[in-house]
């Protein structure tokens, strides 16, 4: 059965929102681990600005911390 004009925007929309998501999970864990965000930026073909839009700072602050946590013990 091939799905209707519905379904297909439906799951090309979750997939896309799965993207976005694995997008800015990359993101934090590159400046969590020490990455300029205008690299990251400039990786991305983005001002670097967009950075700090799409990933708050606590977010990266978060994923440091555990970071730093792993590496202590």
């Amino acid at each position: 059965m091939t799905p209707s004009g519905a379904e297909n925007r439906d799951l090309l929309a979750r997939i896309s929102e799965q993207l976005e998501e694995l997008k800015r999970l990359t993101i934090v864990q590159l400046l969590a681990s020490g990455v300029q965000s205008a690299h990251v930026a400039k990786a991305l073909g983005i001002h670097a600005s967009g950075i700090s839009r799409m990933v708050p700072v606590r977010e990266i602050q978060k994923v440091a911390a555990k970071r730093s946590g792993e590496s202590d013990g």
